[in-house]
């Protein structure tokens, strides 16, 4: 008789901590297996889906190795699992499971399942990423009694396996230093010996002297106290705690101040180890400096080695010896940069880092430059909303001619708004993933010129027109929040209490999916090359800070992280404003480096400024709200506002922030907030009358940054 059926897990899952990389149950169920189970029983591990700004759903291989011990006789079975049901959770977004369906290999022993999680990245054979956790263990029970005693003399083998596990790099110093206690109990009983004893006796002897020519009272001294100063070595933090708009130093030790700088905590050293430092620094004064335990300066030096190719500074790598009295070290790292920066015993920042790879391979695979210091020729945008207020074709056109004049390259069409969604293309009708399905046709105009809005034939015209100009015609499509338009037509996906698109509802994401590829897929078609998602001002969660308290500020990541990969699907490059990147400095809620960076805002600090994101990998488009001419609001821009247009250095000046990196590119807002009490139902005539002096004063500056 055929036996096929799925066993699933009922049990509490067992949980990943992803900065100890433990791994724990909180459930008794789970710490005893019975022997010679076979595909009855299965593990379930929940991990964060962002782990140090990695994306953990992207890994394609996930293997749990494991050794059975026998307590008594120390027999060993080991092997390999391959996990194959990878998959962000369905109860929460932010958290990414797998499963273990534990077999007969596994359990054919009483005593223990000792195991790790390796989940890793692969491009043709090659392992881009591997992140893993520390060893956990299982009790393998007869059953009988339910548990019987597991002897603690097999400690041997579990340390070789162990062993073996760090020397290919499965499991991390943080792992080795629990263990290391072990050795040193096995060595307690060595004693001193005296002279003219047997030659065996002369090479256990020899175990007194350390690698530095210090002598000990005895062997059993030497190790413990070695494994005294190799744990402290080991138990490095890793990634420290900083101490944000400081820099340490080096000729004295002190900290400076520096917006852009963080400075490292006191770290623990022993004086006459070496460590290897990796860290970004910027100029000649920042670096590292070791202290005493009284934390009084010894000496220190710079971390910074020069620029690269693109005028950036490279990841500085020294290897240090920590000097006599040397208790405490400091150092500085670039604030963008600084949760990848390392300090870790010589020779270890690789079973650190990575797998496979040197901690270069590692940063180039995590912070890979997506921009470069000089583009040629930059993006030169102006954004119409025509969403919120419809403008003729003619006026389009117009506008397209004015820009063209000006030295603009693109002109973005934010044709969705929170007023008026304004684009019908001749087929209408959507299906999301999930089978639903969507007639939009019912959704275009809005609240000033309520019947007005361009069909796909009209689209086709202006973007045909805007190609003689040399002009690009970039789509927008706000979303989740500035959409209140279309979500008074679809209230079942709206987030309760706001007009905002639920991104926490797997109904409403296949709905924006849907939308997106629908409307990219005709904008690709007609050759365009971009494809804005907005994702500015969401009201979700009480506004962006809100957001960030909650913990809520991942499912935004990741449903912009989510159209962006459905617009690049069909071709098009995505761009964002900048609100959510990077907010607070938080690495954890990555967005996609593929997306553009539209940069409008630095309300205030927790906004990460223009230069971080450029070190971090994006293209950056300088989208100051500056550069905004506001209907009901602007009118006619001020003399302050003009001044600044005609002087700023569009590549580097972003709302009078400035990055020593050029940007991308810059766009200009022509946005219309009273379009149904300020020349309302005009098609654009009054605001294309107003806008001839506001646009043209970008004409120098367009011209500075080209040819700088």
């Amino acid at each position: 008789m055929e036996h096929n059926h799925v066993v699933y897990d009922s049990d509490v899952h067992f949980l990943i901590d992803p900065t100890t990389r433990k791994i724990r149950t909180e459930t008794s169920r789970k710490t005893t297996v019975i022997q010679f189970d076979h595909n009855s029983e299965r593990f379930t591990f929940d991990i964060p889906r962002y782990i140090e700004g990695h994306d953990m759903s992207k890994c394609n291989k996930v293997e749990m190795h494991y050794l059975n011990v026998d307590a008594r006789t120390k027999d060993e079975k080991r092997g390999v699992y391959v996990s194959d049901d990878l998959a962000i959770s369905e109860a929460d977004s932010s958290v990414v499971s797998c499963s273990w369906l534990i077999s007969s290999n596994a359990t054919q022993l009483v005593g223990t399942l000792n195991f790790i999680v390796r989940y890793c990245c692969v491009e043709g054979g090659i392992v881009t990423y591997a992140w893993n956790t520390a060893v956990a263990s299982v009790a393998v029970s007869t059953g009988i009694d339910g548990g019987e005693f597991v002897a603690a003399e097999y400690a041997d083998v579990l340390e070789t396996w162990k062993a073996e596990l760090f020397n290919a790099g499965y499991i991390n110093a943080s792992t080795m230093q629990n263990d290391l206690s072990v050795l040193k109990s096995r060595m307690d009983t060595f004693a001193s010996l005296k002279d003219g004893s047997t030659t065996g006796d002369a090479e256990l002897k020899d175990l007194r002297v350390d690698a530095y020519g210090n002598i000990y009272v005895s062997a059993g001294a030497a190790v413990r106290e070695q494994t005294k100063r190799h744990n402290s070595a080991v138990g490095l933090a890793v990634h420290p705690t900083y101490e944000n708009g400081k820099f340490v130093q080096w000729r004295n030790g002190e900290l400076g101040e520096a917006w852009n700088y963080s400075a490292s905590d006191y770290i623990s050293v022993c004086e006459g180890f070496q460590y290897d430092i990796y860290s970004q620094n910027h100029d000649d004064e920042s670096g590292y400096a070791f202290y005493d335990a009284h934390r009084t300066y010894i000496c220190g030096a710079k971390l910074f080695t020069g620029l690269d190719e693109n005028s950036v500074a490279m990841f500085g790598h020294k290897v240090l010896t920590a000097p006599a009295g040397a208790k405490y070290i400091r150092f500085s790292a670039y604030s963008a940069t600084a949760a990848m920066s390392v300090l870790c015993p010589y020779g270890m920042y690789e079973s650190i880092c990575g797998i496979n790879g040197k901690l270069d391979r590692f940063i180039d695979v995590n912070t890979k430059r997506y921009w470069e210091s000089k583009v040629k020729p930059p993006y030169f945008a102006v954004l119409l909303d025509c969403g919120r207020k419809f403008f003729s074709v003619e006026n389009v056109c117009s506008l397209i001619d004015l820009i063209k004049t000006a030295g603009f390259n693109q002109l973005t069409l934010h044709f969705s708004e929170d007023s008026g969604f304004r684009l019908a293309l001749d087929d209408m009708k959507i299906t999301a993933d999930d089978g639903e399905s969507y007639d939009l046709a019912a959704c275009v105009g809005g609240y000033e010129n309520p019947t007005a809005y361009y069909t796909q034939s009209d689209m086709d015209n202006i973007i045909g027109y805007a190609r003689t100009k040399g002009i690009d015609i970039v789509p927008s499509f706000n979303m989740p929040g500035h959409i209140d338009w279309l979500m008074a037509r679809f209230p079942h996906l709206k987030y309760s209490g706001t007009n905002n698109l639920d991104v926490t509802n797997e109904t409403s994401v296949n709905f924006a999916k849907a939308v997106a590829d629908k409307y990219s897929k005709y904008f690709a078609s007609r050759g365009c090359h971009f494809w804005n998602i907005g994702s500015d001002e969401v009201a979700m969660f009480d506004g962006i800070q809100a957001c960030y308290e909650s913990g809520n500020l991942g499912k935004l990541a990741v449903f912009v992280n989510t159209i962006s990969e459905v617009v690049k699907k069909n071709g098009l490059t995505p761009r964002v404003f900048n609100d959510i990147v990077y907010y607070k400095s938080d690495y954890r809620y990555t967005i996609d480096k593929d997306i553009e960076v539209c940069l409008w805002t630095l309300h205030d600090d927790n906004y990460a400024k223009p230069e971080d994101l450029q070190v971090c990998g994006y293209k950056l488009i300088n989208a100051s709200s500056w550069f905004y001419w506001v209907l009901g609001r602007t009118n006619n821009a001020n003399s302050a506002q003009m001044n600044f247009i005609k002087n700023c250095e569009l590549l580097h000046n972003y709302n009078g922030v400035e990055s020593q990196y050029a940007g991308y590119g810059a766009m200009v807002g022509i946005w219309c907030d009273a379009a149904t009490t300020d020349h309302p139902n005009d098609g654009g005539d009054y605001i294309m009358a107003e806008i001839n002096t506001f646009i043209l004063a970008f004409s120098d500056p367009i011209a500075r940054a080209i040819t700088v």
